[in-house]
């Protein structure tokens, strides 16, 4: 399937639903320098940690969002059933189905 086929809106809504999910969780708020040596450099690192595992989170979340949109879409939007397949030409009911020769 083209990416051009894909609804537009699936990026968009997906990043607002994680980030709906994610407002509970609190975003790891960066340590001040104030401080030289070890100390700030395992706050910075116990920070940067805390920041990577928020990310994956809302990241994860993200692509969950994006998986169950896009499969809503496929199914509400985009595919169709066909059980009687109307004529390519005239546009009209297959009626052989119906008939036995």
């Amino acid at each position: 399937m083209a990416k051009s086929q894909l609804p537009p809106y699936l990026e968009v809504e997906s990043r607002r639903l994680a980030e709906k999910d994610m407002k509970g969780i609190p975003i790891p708020v960066k340590p001040e320098r104030k401080e030289s040596g070890d100390k700030w450099l395992e706050k910075e690192l116990n920070w940067r940690l805390q920041w990577k595992g928020y990310n994956d989170q809302l990241s994860a979340l993200q692509t969950d969002h994006r998986i169950r949109l896009l499969l809503k879409w496929f199914k509400e939007d985009y595919f169709v059933w066909v059980n009687d397949p109307k004529c390519v030409v005239c546009k009209v009911q297959h009626l052989s189905s119906k008939f036995q020769w």
